[in-house]
């Protein structure tokens, strides 16, 4: 029964495709800005994505919508809120 599951599960899966986004938050002096949160919106669905930074200031979004444009934006305690919206 599990290895059953397991296949049924990659099977569906190689069928979708999905994008993510990543980068390093850091602030004007190239320090890391941990636990920055990170919130895309995919502006034609409105559907929205959001992760946290890790202590090196690292994210990662998966399993987005591919395509765009996209609206991101990044709220810290140590910045003030940002906002840039890709293509």
């Amino acid at each position: 029964m599990l290895v059953f599951l397991f296949i049924a599960v990659m099977i569906y899966g190689q069928g979708a495709t999905t994008s993510s986004l990543s980068g390093k938050i850091t602030d004007s002096k190239g320090e890391p800005m941990p636990g920055a949160s990170v919130v895309a919106v995919h502006t034609p669905s409105g559907t929205q994505y959001a992760t946290i930074a890790d202590n090196s200031g690292n994210y990662r979004i998966q399993n987005m919508r591919v395509g765009g444009p996209y609206t991101v934006s990044l709220l810290s305690v140590i910045q003030p809120r940002a906002t840039l919206k890709l293509i």
